[in-house]
């Protein structure tokens, strides 16, 4: 074993999923969308960045923002639906 074969991706297969640390992503947005997300994020009261990641993991198969069918539901309809819910 060299001394920096203890960092590759193999010798962490063996580590617990529960230790994996967050990521850091920069993505490029077009205006409407950025917008949109800048919108919702001051009516919940969360940052940008967490409510891209809540809705990132929602719609890759956390059910929670997913159409009947399991596609991910298109933004607009995601703030209507917190809209509603938060109207009571």
């Amino acid at each position: 074993m060299t001394p920096n074969s203890q960092n590759t991706p193999n010798s962490l297969a063996g580590r617990a999923i529960a230790f994996r640390s967050p990521r850091r992503i920069s993505i490029t947005l077009p205006y409407e969308i950025y917008f949109q997300l800048t919108q919702l994020s001051s009516l919940q009261g969360r940052s940008l960045s967490n409510l891209a990641a809540f809705l990132l993991e929602h719609s890759l198969g956390e059910g929670g923002g997913s159409r009947s069918d399991g596609r991910p539901m298109p933004l607009a309809a995601e703030v209507q639906r917190w809209r509603d819910n938060r109207a009571g």
